[in-house]
């Protein structure tokens, strides 16, 4: 990509023959060093899972709530709803944009972050389009949210990013106390994982990792607990951050960023969005089975965020309605205007000279 409309000139990279036979490796090197590689990953783990475990069970169903409060608290598992359950191979997928300016200022009106603003969104567009469905769901629903775990100044080449579980509050009817309870939940979310950065392993062992998974997975669809058991999470929402730059592409202007996500057996509904140059760019992605109807999904959202912004202001203004005007001192009470004074000075300064002229003719 480039920042200007003229593409950069590159000249064409030589292959060195030399280089490229020193850099490739057999199959014996290969797989020793694969062998190794999970060896040492193996022991780590095996080190690290009591205390993963003793971190695992607080993230799930924490002592305490996050501010201290009686308000509600996360449970262990998710409420069930139309879109956990298993999915087919075919998606359906919806996109939309809104201002970041916008979502900027509902962050600083309510003292909160734009992802908690993502997520408030989120959780309305998702009750308005259940609403629309006849359903209705008596616990919070929960998101799964990736959450970067990399140490700051950290440059290894390799995925440091974990996954917390944060309530959106659906229970909650009005959009500003839900947001509130969203940044509640969302803090300490992120408390908990700060916990465990040390110990978090963020290569597991990958011993025929693909066949296994895929196995497993076909098997628990067969059997259909993916549709009995209830799910961790409800949804996935991920907030990438892009450049603030318009970017070009071989002379052509980039208008939007629309990220195509995955969702999952369970987990059948995935919300991921990207900023780019003013923008927060949403990617809706579903099962069609599931969710054919997805674009109310993000009619949803877009309104609920007009809704929230509006709330927002409104608030600021009832605020600053309430406020205590500043009460004027005695002093600036009593004290007469200077102009005035100064006024009266100059007219007595003039009508004694026309006095002194006065006299000076009559003498």
């Amino acid at each position: 990509m480039d920042v200007t409309p003229v593409p950069r000139v590159t000249k064409k990279r030589k292959r060195n023959r030399d280089t490229l036979k020193g850099d490739t490796y057999g199959i014996a090197e290969l797989t020793a060093s694969g062998v190794r590689h999970n060896f040492s990953q193996s022991i780590k783990l095996a080190k690290t899972l009591p205390a993963l475990s003793s971190k695992a069970l607080q993230i799930l169903m924490p002592k305490k709530n996050p501010d201290g409060s009686k308000a509600e608290r996360m449970n262990w598992l998710a409420p069930k709803t139309p879109l956990n359950g298993a999915i087919t191979n075919q998606r359906s997928f919806a996109r939309f944009s809104i201002p970041y300016a916008d979502s900027k200022k509902i962050a600083t009106l309510n003292d909160c972050s734009i992802n908690d603003v993502v997520m408030a969104i989120s959780g309305e567009g998702m009750n308005r389009y259940f609403e629309d469905e006849g359903f209705r769901t008596e616990d919070p629903m929960l998101a799964i949210v990736p959450v970067s775990i990399r140490p700051e100044g950290n440059t290894e080449l390799s995925n440091q990013v974990s996954m917390a579980r944060i309530s959106l509050a659906s229970t909650i009817k009005d959009p500003l106390e839900r947001l509130q309870a969203i940044k509640a939940s969302s803090s300490h979310a992120k408390s908990m994982l700060s916990d465990v950065k040390t110990i978090l392993p963020t290569d597991f062992p990958s011993v025929g990792a693909p066949w296994l998974m895929s196995s497993i997975a076909a098997t628990m669809n067969r059997a259909g607990v993916y549709d009995a058991v209830p799910p961790v999470g409800n949804v996935l929402i991920s907030n990438v951050p892009g450049p603030n730059v318009t970017l070009y592409f071989a002379g052509a202007k980039q208008i939007s960023t629309y990220p195509v996500s995955i969702p999952y057996h369970g987990m059948g509904l995935n919300i991921t969005l990207q900023s780019y140059n003013g923008w927060l760019d949403f990617g809706v992605i579903s099962c069609q089975k599931m969710m054919p109807d997805i674009h109310e999904l993000a009619q949803h959202m877009k309104d609920a965020h007009k809704d929230l912004l509006a709330r927002s202001l409104k608030a600021e203004e009832a605020a600053k309605a309430k406020a205590p005007k500043p009460k004027a001192s005695k002093a600036a009470k009593t004290a007469k205007p200077k102009a005035k004074v100064e006024k009266v000075k100059v007219e007595k300064i003039q009508v004694d000279k026309a006095k002194l002229a006065n006299a000076k003719d009559a003498g």
